[in-house]
């Protein structure tokens, strides 16, 4: 790990970032509808209506998870020839700034709370929009940082890029320990479930400032042998010629 390209722990820093976003959204996003754009509750000790109302926003909240599956899949089909023509550290800041506005707005997007009753029709607009362009994030996340490490790795720890791509995991699920165990306090603390997917979206935003701060993308890091270890530690365990 000592002797890993600058590459790998670049991109590492970024893709941790952006999954705690990420994870503000798999536990939250549904709840978030129900609450604060349905202005419901569903506990038991509710009035009727309001947990009608909740549970009519979670079902908008899943629709809205549902189009960003689709936004996803049309935009992976059209991610290689984005990347070809801007570049692929250009569309890796897009998909994370993409993400930080999305997240963002959740903070928001929130119907009347002194007069609850359905929302809007611009107002579900709205939610399933910052739901839908998360598809965007996602099907960068998926592609871009995985290529971009697999180049790196593959270029000084041929034999060991399985070894490294394993160890770049630790990038998407240490987020979800810190989404479990923070959010908690960012609830207890705000008492409003937006602000847990507003601190998502500024950690993709502090995400986007670290590919432009840490250079991830840059042709000129990833094929420059200065910043590759050397040949011995490349290579530990291979004999030296007679």
């Amino acid at each position: 790990l000592r002797n890993a390209p600058q590459p790998f722990w670049s991109v590492f820093v970024v893709q941790s970032f952006s999954w705690y976003g990420f994870f503000t959204i798999f536990v939250y996003a549904a709840v978030w509808v129900g609450r604060n754009v349905f202005i419901g509750e569903s506990s038991t000790l509710a009035p009727a209506d309001s947990r009608e109302r909740y549970a009519g926003g979670v079902r908008l909240g899943n629709v809205g998870l549902s189009l960003s599956a689709l936004v996803t899949i049309a935009y992976a089909t059209q991610l290689p020839l984005l990347i070809a023509r801007f570049g692929v550290r250009a569309m890796f800041l897009v998909s994370l700034l993409v993400q930080a506005m999305s997240l963002c707005s959740c903070w928001f997007i929130r119907g009347n709370a002194k007069a609850p009753g359905p929302p809007s029709t611009a107002l579900k607009t709205a939610t399933l929009l910052s739901l839908g362009m998360l598809g965007v994030s996602w099907a960068s996340t998926m592609t871009i940082p995985w290529s971009m490490i697999g180049e790196s790795v593959q270029r000084v720890y041929p034999s060991r890029a399985g070894l490294f791509t394993t160890l770049f995991n630790m990038s998407q699920s240490g987020p979800q320990l810190l989404v479990s165990f923070g959010s908690p306090l960012i609830l207890r603390l705000s008492h409003d479930v937006s602000a847990v997917m507003f601190t998502g979206g500024l950690m993709a935003l502090l995400g986007a400032i670290m590919v432009i701060y840490l250079r991830v993308g840059d042709p000129s890091l990833i094929y420059d042998e200065r910043l590759l270890p050397s040949r011995s530690s490349a290579s530990p365990h291979t004999p030296s010629s007679p």
